[in-house]
């Protein structure tokens, strides 16, 4: 009888044991994580006093896509020679210029784009972290650095380059910063403490779009505004019916973009009645859902056109309606 007694004893004893380590795991866990989230708030708010500090003692870029200026940069004083042709394509190299090719009936002359000057909001924030690419802000959810690196390494990296659970908001690896891509992406985790794209979810609502019609998006070399007018969850596995691709960053052909664009306004939880048309840039923010396998929360925005007035777009954008 007393061995019986002793057995169950042992037995409870494991038990207790086992369910103290668990407890002592769980707090050892939530310990480290809310620290985690600490760190991530601290390193933001950092980030956000260097970018706003800079950013009130200069004038705004302007929302569309700006140029630099021909005066900004003086030309060298150089003496061709003269046997190069007048017409003939040269390039300048360490101050010698070399002829490329002179050019026949059939050559087709294309300017080279010319990079803009950096938007001075950034200087402090690029001493920081040269990854740095822009600033995003959506209303009262998000206010944070975009950073730009491969599409792993801010999945679990924060703003100093340090490992951490919360990473980063980064732009996708192949989008191009200037001149912005047809549709530039966006990652971010949806953290369950709201903090990067945590309460991006909001606009599942249609009377969240309502009171938060323009998103601003601000690059090393512009600003601008943006208007929601897809939202949906999306699977990213293949062969899942709810799969959406939304990896498609530049369009070549009229169609193919107006195919996309119904596709996703077909996807969305509701319709928004805002063209979006060839020639538009799109925004679009992604974040992980549970609601599918591999799942996605999107929210895609079209770039306001130069001369549109904000707030008659933000007025379309309020007359949301769900899709019959």
């Amino acid at each position: 009888m007393k061995k019986r007694i002793d057995a169950k004893q042992r037995v409870l004893n494991t038990l207790i044991f086992a369910l103290l380590a668990v407890l002592l795991l769980m707090t050892l866990y939530i310990i480290r994580s809310e620290r985690e989230a600490e760190r991530a708030r601290l390193l933001n708010e950092e980030y956000k006093k260097l970018y706003s500090e800079m950013a009130e003692n200069i004038t705004p870029q302007p929302t569309s896509m700006p140029f630099a200026s021909p005066s900004a940069v003086p030309t060298p004083e150089i003496t061709p020679a003269p046997t190069i042709p007048e017409d003939a394509i040269t390039v300048e190299v360490d101050g010698k210029i070399i002829v490329l090719q002179t050019p026949d009936a059939d050559t087709i002359r294309v300017a080279a784009p010319t990079l803009p000057t950096v938007n001075e909001a950034f200087t402090a924030l690029l001493e920081e972290n040269q990854d740095v690419i822009g600033w995003l802000k959506v209303s009262d959810i998000v206010d944070l650095p975009v950073v730009q690196h491969d599409n792993s390494f801010y999945l679990n990296h924060g703003l100093d380059g340090a490992e951490l659970k919360n990473g980063a908001l980064f732009m996708d690896e192949a989008n191009l910063i200037y001149p912005l891509d047809s549709n530039t992406l966006i990652y971010g985790h949806n953290m369950k403490d709201g903090s990067m794209f945590g309460r991006l979810s909001r606009y599942m609502e249609q009377n969240y779009l309502r009171s938060n019609p323009l998103i601003e998006f601000t690059t090393l070399y512009e600003t601008a505004k943006y208007v929601p007018f897809a939202v949906f969850n999306a699977s990213m596995e293949e062969g899942n019916e709810d799969f959406f691709e939304i990896r498609k960053l530049s369009f070549v052909m009229e169609d193919s973009f107006d195919l996309f664009i119904a596709q996703l306004r077909a996807e969305s939880e509701y319709y928004v009645p805002v063209d979006v048309e060839f020639g538009d840039s799109l925004l679009s923010l992604v974040t992980c859902s549970y609601e599918q396998d591999d799942g996605r929360f999107i929210v895609v925005c079209r770039k306001l056109r130069e001369g549109e007035n904000e707030a008659d777009i933000a007025e379309l954008a309020r007359q949301v309606r769900s899709r019959k």
